[in-house]
């Protein structure tokens, strides 16, 4: 309508761009108008234009594609740790440690440390590569440790028990 056209032409009209911070290439666009008669200007409208190079956007759209699959939330979480309880379980099960994948052999402790022990340790970790073998000499203010690692090959870990036994207990003398 022609009124309408003639009181916008009537207002002064006046933008301020100011940068948004931390972002390049965004900016708020204020508009405020100055209306005869009134004594300060009003705001009539706050609008954000931003730009966002097509390349930059398809380029973050991949690289969120791919590590989509490595956020991980408390489901999975949650999930992963009941398949290691179940694994641990299945791999501690006398009739099912042949078949699981996590090989599980009890130890059992029969007193927990003090903080206070003192004397001549001895450590051994077997683990699916590797043998440890670690002699801690543990004295009021004072310890020193001597270690080896001795390295397990497949066919001694996954032969017969009695070949992977001598073989840790010439480890043990070597020592």
């Amino acid at each position: 309508s022609l009124s309408c056209l003639q009181n916008q032409r009537q207002r002064h009209t006046s933008a301020e761009i100011m940068p948004r911070k931390g972002s390049i290439g965004s900016k708020w666009s204020i508009r405020r108008e100055s209306i005869p008669g009134e004594s300060r200007p009003r705001c009539t409208s706050i609008s954000m234009k931003t730009y966002k190079p097509h390349l930059i956007t398809e380029n973050r759209r991949k690289v969120e594609d791919l590590c989509r699959d490595l956020v991980v939330n408390n489901d999975h979480i949650h999930v992963v740790e009941m398949r290691l309880r179940n694994a641990i379980a299945k791999g501690l099960d006398k009739d099912n440690h042949a078949q699981s994948s996590v090989k599980c052999y009890p130890t059992y402790v029969r007193k927990l440390p003090t903080g206070k022990e003192q004397g001549r340790f001895l450590a051994l970790d077997l683990g699916g590569t590797n043998f440890r073998v670690l002699l801690i000499d543990i004295s009021e203010g004072y310890f020193e440790m001597e270690s080896k690692i001795y390295s397990i090959s497949t066919e001694l870990m996954l032969g017969a028990g009695e070949l992977l036994f001598d073989h840790i207990a010439s480890c043990l003398a070597e020592f």
